[in-house]
């Protein structure tokens, strides 16, 4: 099973993730950036406004997650931009290399 997601912007960006289940790939053309949270998680605080979650009251040590975004969500995480115009592929929520 395939999920694709595509976005368009008037002034030419764009931005695909299809993701077959359990792989995820990114396409960037402009800007997408990504950060991997695993354990120990730690509280994260949103760079838009002032809410801060704690994810180490929401997760156990074996989850893993990848965060992809056109810009960085949190102000407080070491967020890395994805290399333009090729595929990245994330797999059980790390990036593969």
């Amino acid at each position: 099973m395939w999920t694709l997601t595509y976005a368009s912007h008037s002034l030419g960006s764009r931005r695909a993730v299809a993701k077959p289940i359990p792989y995820l790939y990114a396409h960037r053309s402009t800007q997408l950036h990504y950060v991997v949270r695993r354990f120990p998680f730690a509280a994260v605080h949103l760079a838009d406004c002032d809410v801060t979650v704690d994810f180490s009251e929401l997760t156990t040590p074996n989850d893993r997650v990848a965060v992809i975004a056109t810009i960085p969500l949190t102000d407080n995480e070491q967020w890395l931009a994805l290399p333009p115009h090729r595929i990245t592929v994330f797999h059980d929520g790390d990036v593969l290399r």
